[in-house]
């Protein structure tokens, strides 16, 4: 395996490929590393500075130059008013579009599980018009309790909230165990959704 490096944010060694990302000015970075910098920082380069994505520029010359025309009509000014409205909603869309992509992104390399709400959003994104359904809090506990999850197994999950609780094992194999169980309850319900959706169709 070749070693590419040193991370100059985490200061690990990069190896190979696999979770490394080189900037257009020749910086090397864990993926997930750039990631997380991107989201607190902006999208500098954390070595140089030098701007990884163009940025749009403002339009303050634009109207500096509208406002120095006074000879220019109403109508004109109002059609371009307008026009400066619609392109600032499409560019606040756009901008929302582009944070969900990230969050997804970094849910995904950082190996968490995204916002529930993320997932509704890029599912109405992906295919507008459909509803997805989510199973209810009923449906899943009836699920657990058929596959053998106690209250006691639920309680020690609970308990890792509290930092007297951290790093006990058992506790950690019992939150491990019910997010697996419940992801493959939800994951089933949902399967069992689209079969039935493509067969009313």
């Amino acid at each position: 395996m070749t070693e590419f490096g040193e991370c100059p944010i985490c200061y690990e060694i990069i190896d190979g490929v696999i979770n490394s990302i080189t900037t257009e000015c020749g910086h090397k970075f864990h993926a997930n590393c750039l990631m997380k910098n991107v989201l607190y920082n902006g999208f500098g380069c954390p070595c140089c500075r030098t701007k990884m994505v163009e940025q749009e520029e403002t339009n303050d010359s634009d109207e500096d130059e509208s406002d120095s025309d006074s000879d220019s009509d109403s109508d004109s000014d109002s059609d371009s008013d307008s026009d400066d409205d619609s392109e600032i909603n499409d560019n606040d869309q756009y901008s929302e579009y582009a944070l969900l992509g990230l969050r997804l992104f970094t849910a995904r390399i950082e190996s968490e599980e995204p916002d529930q709400t993320d997932i509704e959003m890029n599912y109405s994104i992906l295919f507008p018009g459909e509803t997805q359904t989510l199973p209810t809090q009923e449906y899943v506990t009836e699920k657990l309790l058929e596959k053998g999850i106690t209250i006691y197994q639920l309680v020690s999950t609970l308990m890792l909230d509290h930092e007297e609780y951290d790093g006990c094992l058992e506790y950690d194999e019992n939150y491990e165990n019910i997010s697996t169980k419940i992801r493959e309850i939800i994951n089933d319900f949902k399967a069992k959704n689209e079969i039935v959706g493509l067969s009313d169709t």
